[in-house]
């Protein structure tokens, strides 16, 4: 199984091939903690490896989970955070770049 670096890793790399955009990625077995962490490196990572990033889309009741553990709900980096009641336990990293 991969580890949430390694996924981080690959969602990066597809935002960063134009045309491609990632498929959402479920964290099914992962605490809000990993979550949160998760969501967190891969902004840091589009940001430092200038791969540009439009949104993170997740469910609203799943940003709830987090409200405890980030400062970031709103948005990150410049990065907003947007919601989606579809989403359930998946996120969603929007290519392109950012409406801020």
């Amino acid at each position: 199984m991969a580890t949430l670096d390694e996924i981080a890793s690959g969602v990066v790399q597809m935002l960063a091939l134009e045309g491609l955009n990632p498929p959402p990625v479920e964290l099914r077995n992962h605490s809000p903690a990993e979550f949160a962490g998760f969501v967190t490196m891969v902004i840091d990572r589009c940001y430092t490896q200038d791969v540009p990033l439009k949104a993170v889309e997740m469910s609203p009741d799943f940003a709830d989970e987090l409200r405890h553990l980030v400062d970031w709900l709103g948005q990150y980096r410049g990065v907003p955070i947007l919601y989606d009641e579809s989403l359930g336990r998946y996120i969603k990293f929007v290519p392109g770049p950012s409406v801020h």
